[in-house]
């Protein structure tokens, strides 16, 4: 059983499914794929301003196929012998979360947005955000079978 990486880049990242995406890696049955996913707004990088009304600033990761963006998936991987109409089985071993990530609020029903930067650390089970505030990071395993 191979193990392989798969990095979020120009030719690995779609922001729809379609049948036409032509796999960026074919696999056998058994092999494990680690891969790496990117925010909501296709961020390669932490940012740490916010103008209400606008995006979030810094640099965005771009795809070499045209269509929707809406959230970045990396893909699509092909199943050795499998047909289409087949189910197919996935187990998600671990999901761990990046070093950083955001969240914001308001708009029409409060007065003014409010942005949140926050610092995660995995190992420890918290997050900081950038006035000191720190709320707990828990995970949910759920078993398949």
């Amino acid at each position: 059983m191979a193990i392989y990486t798969l990095e979020p880049d120009e030719y690995t990242l779609h922001g729809f499914f379609s049948p036409d995406l032509s796999p960026v890696l074919t696999i056998e049955s058994g092999d494990t794929v680690r891969m790496r996913t990117l925010d909501a707004e296709w961020a390669l990088e932490p940012f740490t301003t916010f103008t209400p009304g606008g995006p979030p600033p810094g640099r965005r990761a771009t795809t070499k196929v045209e269509g929707p963006k809406g959230h970045a998936l990396c893909g699509p991987i092909a199943l050795r012998g499998a047909l289409p109409g087949m189910t197919l089985e996935v187990r998600i071993d671990t999901v761990r979360p990046g070093s950083w990530g955001w969240s914001w609020g308001g708009g029409e029903l409060v007065d003014g947005e409010v942005m949140h930067f926050w610092t995660l650390d995995a190992e420890r089970k918290y997050a900081r955000n950038q006035h000191g505030h720190r709320v707990g990071l828990r995970h949910r395993v759920i078993m398949l079978g």
